[in-house]
């Protein structure tokens, strides 16, 4: 019975993942249906950002102050609610961007109470693996939620999907109320604190899939350090910079999608299916590196999927010069393809960092990795938008592949000093 209710609180990641993810979608979305332009969805990701890190800095450091999860959790659920519903009235571009800041800030919350309260139920029981492995997955789940009910939407009926967002929300209040427990997060021991920390940093910034905590802590201790510090600061240093890279080509894409595939003529229906199958893949590949995770290849990892998420950059450059028909089909293997590997992507980078930071001055570097990751969300999105308003996709998507590429260049001068 103890266990099935320690199972049970985790479904609340369902609706709260699907609202973000959703939401995520449906600004760009909105924001392109009244009348703004590439430009402006680029400002309202980049607002996004820039609300909702220092936003997750200081509830992380309530939630820790309490020792309390479920308060944060209940009441972000809560106030999102009218914000996401104040998106029914015909609004302004700045409004728009004003809302979706101010979401950021309520969202953000939850999250740092979210990792905690994992943390705390899961450190009980000593079994992080399996818990750890729903988390993910659960996590995956309400995207794909998301994105399949985004598919019967039509051009005119983007209301349609607010109501679906709304849903989400009001399920996620429901499940905050019934399903967490309010009762103090265990005391951790120093190392288990540390890796807390770590863990929540990990996440902080990053909307393509949650780090899992068990893979970092299992994978670092089967690594060692070799050399002497300087040697392992000057890799440090490389890796930080290939990350920025990597993360800066992303965001660069990222910002701009929807609005390409929108100027490209698809339907509402389509972009979403394009999303979903990007979801089904996420999840495949989590499933596979837990099967994997005995024998991990983090170097590979990284290098590969930085390789063939250039690709993926190129094939989306491509697929402007084909038919429509063809466009879809050509985004669709290729944003699959895209988000089967940022999956492996995400592992190796937050292994090889945690790896790394071990003896020289972890809180340092990963203040440094904190402010890189925030930096290519904020100026990738503004660049983004920037770009593909004055010069056109072609030259957004290409300056992507050249980061993406670069990072994987960079990569390659790590491995030579580590």
């Amino acid at each position: 019975m103890d266990g099935k209710k320690v199972l049970t609180w985790r479904y609340t990641f369902i609706p709260i993942y699907a609202l973000n993810y959703g939401l995520g979608a449906f600004i760009a979305l909105y924001v392109l249906a009244i009348g703004g332009s590439v430009f402006d969805v680029g400002v309202a990701i980049a607002v996004y950002y820039t609300v909702s890190i220092p936003s997750s800095l200081i509830f992380g450091g309530l939630t820790d102050m309490s020792n309390r999860t479920k308060p944060f959790i209940v009441y972000s659920t809560v106030f999102t609610l009218p914000i996401v519903a104040a998106f029914v009235f015909p609004n302004t571009i700045p409004s728009a961007w004003l809302l979706y800041a101010v979401y950021a800030v309520v969202f953000s919350a939850a999250n740092p109470a979210l990792n905690v309260l994992v943390m705390g139920r899961e450190a009980k029981r000593r079994k992080m693996p399996r818990y750890y492995g729903k988390y993910g997955l659960f996590s995956v789940v309400g995207l794909m939620i998301a994105s399949l009910l985004g598919v019967f939407v039509q051009r005119n009926q983007l209301q349609l999907y607010l109501a679906f967002l709304l849903a989400f929300n009001l399920a996620a209040v429901a499940l905050a109320l019934l399903l967490i427990k309010d009762q103090p997060v265990l005391d951790l021991t120093e190392e288990r604190r540390q890796t807390r920390k770590t863990f929540s940093l990990l996440n902080l910034t990053d909307h393509r899939g949650i780090v899992e905590l068990n893979l970092v802590e299992r994978l670092q201790r089967a690594l060692r350090h070799h050399g002497p510090i300087s040697k392992r600061k000057r890799s440090l240093h490389w890796l930080l910079f290939a990350i920025a890279l990597f993360n800066a080509g992303y965001y660069v894409f990222y910002a701009s999608y929807i609005p390409f595939q929108i100027a490209a003529g698809l339907s509402y229906s389509a972009i979403f299916v394009i999303q979903l199958f990007n979801a089904f893949a996420q999840a495949a590949a989590f499933i596979l590196i837990l099967e994997m995770i005995k024998r991990p290849r983090l170097h590979l990892y990284f290098v590969s999927s930085s390789a063939v998420r250039a690709i993926v950059y190129m094939l989306m450059l491509a697929s402007l010069f084909v038919p429509l028909s063809y466009f879809f089909e050509l985004n669709l293997a290729a944003y699959a393809i895209g988000g089967f590997v940022i999956a492996f992507w995400n592992l190796s980078s937050a292994v090889l960092l945690y790896h790394r930071i071990k003896g020289v001055g972890e809180g340092r570097y990963l203040g440094i990795w904190s402010g890189l990751g925030s930096g290519a969300a904020i100026i990738g999105s503004f660049a983004s938008g920037f770009l593909s308003s004055t010069f056109g996709y072609s030259l957004t998507l290409s300056i992507a592949v050249i980061l993406t590429a670069a990072a994987g260049i960079a990569f390659a001068a790590e491995l030579k000093e580590h």
